[in-house]
């Protein structure tokens, strides 16, 4: 059955992300894949960036209308596969396909990106130029949602309910975006040209930063502990050492030794 419908999948996108070293060979539910872009791609993906992942219907075409209400999958689905395969290969076909016509919508569905680029094109390409100038998609980033397909945690595979394993999906991507993208962006208007790699190398300058600093805050302790540490004992014996050992050379070379031993033994504190 198409709900049961596997692909293969790449890594996640955001690169500090826990599972994104996991091999790509894995693999991931179409259904679940299906319903989250069905409940977001077709909304401004800036709300999608912000962590809003509200469904918006009024954007979708009258026929698709129904697609977005229903809460079930295979409901869903039956409603898609009723639709004529030239009207659907429109919609999921992106102009990087040679020949859309031939290919039905679960061959289409091998290309990672298939539903967000094509339907997004289809959407900017079909509006009136009235409308066309209120969706603002120039400021959104397309990359940071085209690889959408992503290995997720144990718990996705584990799980055979389609609603647990959405909200596994959710829950991963909202966390990784929420991550990537700054507080200040959250709140207002994602940025153009806005990239998660230059991102990730601020987090990566400001990870080293935050080490480094710590690490010059531990040696700074360390050296005052040695040096309190090192003027206590001092003083506690400063005053015996004129009274043990006379000032004669064998003496005074027998008391240069005794000082530089006791330096070397407090140096390790």
């Amino acid at each position: 059955m198409a709900l049961l419908h596997e692909i293969k999948t790449d890594a996640c996108p955001f690169r500090f992300c826990n599972v994104y070293r996991r091999p790509s060979s894995r693999k991931i539910y179409y259904d679940s894949l299906f319903k989250f872009l069905l409940e977001n791609s077709w909304k401004d993906i800036s709300l999608i960036l912000s962590g809003d992942f509200s469904i918006n219907t009024e954007k979708a075409p009258t026929d698709f209308r129904e697609i977005l209400q229903t809460s079930s999958l295979t409901r869903a689905f039956k409603c898609f596969t009723t639709h004529k395969r030239t009207k659907i290969d429109n919609i999921f076909c992106s102009k990087e396909w040679d020949e859309p016509s031939t290919k039905t919508h679960l061959e289409i569905g091998k290309s990672p990106h298939f539903l967000l680029e094509a339907k997004s094109n289809f959407q900017i390409e079909n509006q009136p130029k009235q409308e066309q100038s209120q969706l603002d998609y120039e400021n959104c980033d397309l990359n940071l949602l085209r690889r959408i397909v992503s290995v997720v945690d144990s718990k996705f595979y584990l799980s055979n309910d389609v609603n647990e394993k959405t909200e596994i999906l959710l829950n991963h991507y909202s966390n990784c975006i929420k991550a990537c993208v700054p507080l200040k962006k959250l709140s207002s208007k994602i940025q153009p040209n806005f990239r998660p790699s230059k991102t990730t190398k601020q987090l990566i300058q400001y990870k080293k930063k935050e080490f480094y600093k710590m690490k010059r805050q531990q040696s700074l302790v360390k050296t005052i502990q040695y040096e309190k540490l090192r003027n206590k004992v001092l003083n506690s014996i400063r005053g015996d050492k004129y009274r043990h050992f006379s000032k004669t050379k064998a003496q005074f070379s027998d008391s240069k030794i005794f000082w530089k031993g006791l330096n070397r033994f407090y140096k390790g504190f």
